[in-house]
């Protein structure tokens, strides 16, 4: 079990952040696109235009070791999606069980704490 402030907007959430509202560094949360067949387990970068430098980083260390998660941006039409260094999609009808959303939760608080000090 991790522990970590949340938050989210009103509405059905467009986002929900496990960190606070730091200036810069990492952020990581499930991003919920307007559509709303899908959503992403997301690792983020504040401010989204350093994101692209963090993923060259990103792929030099891990390379493919990555399991089923990509790096890059999320496509979508507002500012957090562009910001994602590393994500997994889960499509509604096709949700992993609940043994893999807790594996990749980890190995994303994982990634997150360590470029925490990047």
């Amino acid at each position: 079990m991790v522990s970590r402030p949340t938050h989210a907007d009103l509405g059905p959430p467009p986002q929900v952040l496990f960190d606070g509202e730091r200036p810069s560094g990492p952020w990581l949360g499930y991003l919920f696109p307007p559509a709303g067949s899908s959503c992403w387990l997301a690792l983020g970068w504040r401010p989204a235009e350093d994101a692209a430098a963090v993923r060259e980083s990103v792929l030099l260390d891990l390379g493919d070791n990555l399991g089923s998660a990509r790096v890059g941006a999320v496509p979508a039409p507002w500012a957090p999606f562009a910001a994602v260094v590393l994500s997994v999609e889960y499509q509604r009808p096709s949700l992993p069980s609940e043994h893999n959303l807790a594996n990749d939760l980890h190995a994303m608080v994982m990634l997150h704490d360590l470029l925490s000090g990047w």
